[in-house]
């Protein structure tokens, strides 16, 4: 099965995301990669074809990625 457009920006997004995680320092980089399978977890039961809330959320998650991603960012903590 083929996957759309705004699956494959889904996809590309979350290894994005891990890519980042990894970079992170150590010990803190664990803690960045739980975070990034919590979040897209935490989604993973919107319905494929509700369209405009995964947009928003890969609007939402690209300016948290921009914030996150920056190097004086060095740890989370998260719940």
């Amino acid at each position: 099965m083929a996957l759309s457009g705004l699956q494959r920006q889904v996809i590309h997004f979350y290894r994005r995301c891990l890519h980042a995680a990894k970079a992170k320092e150590q010990p803190y980089n664990e803690r960045w990669m739980a975070f990034v399978h919590q979040e897209f977890r935490k989604n993973q039961t919107i319905s494929k074809r509700d369209f405009f809330y995964i947009e928003h959320l890969l609007r939402v998650g690209q300016r948290q990625y921009e914030a996150y991603s920056r190097p004086e960012v060095k740890d989370i903590h998260f719940s």
